[in-house]
């Protein structure tokens, strides 16, 4: 994809969708990092307060949501940003959330026919998957809550 290509990608996608195209870069990046540094509950505890401080937006939630999926999908083909399935999920939950949108990341496992554990994680959105297809999260057995590594966020 040449520059002049992707910049028109990017001019076409409107305040929204730049700004959810630079989350979708970024905080993936920042995620990893965050894991690596100071591991996975400092790092959402980190995520949960960034995204807590953005302003709750009369708009409407499954436009948004699907804006976020495509800029991450945007992030992947145009700038090579991608990451674990948990990488993902909290890089969305937390950009969903700095709009006041209210999602819950979530996580399961399956036994694979090797004998293996294969773990999962992905976002619902009013009891569905929003970030993954749910014939493959179907697959695994969820774990009754989510997937919150460092405190259960507080109810308001």
């Amino acid at each position: 994809m040449g520059l002049l290509h992707k910049a028109a990608t990017f001019r076409a996608m409107g305040p929204l969708g730049r700004t959810l195209y630079f989350e979708a870069a970024l905080l993936p990046l920042a995620i990893r990092l965050g894991f690596r540094l100071w591991g996975v509950p400092q790092t959402q505890k980190a995520l949960r307060q960034w995204a807590m401080r953005g302003t709750a937006q009369a708009i409407h939630a499954r436009r948004v949501i699907a804006a976020a999926l495509q800029a991450q999908f945007t992030a992947k083909r145009t700038a090579g940003v991608d990451g674990t399935c948990l990488v993902k999920t909290l890089s969305m939950w937390a950009s969903l959330t700095r709009r006041g949108i209210a999602t819950e990341p979530r996580w399961g496992s399956r036994k694979e026919p090797d004998g293996s554990i294969a773990m999962h994680a992905w976002l619902e959105f009013e009891g569905r998957p929003v970030n993954d297809d749910p014939a493959v999260v179907a697959t695994y057995t969820a774990y009754r809550d989510p997937a919150w590594f460092d405190a259960p966020p507080r109810r308001q």
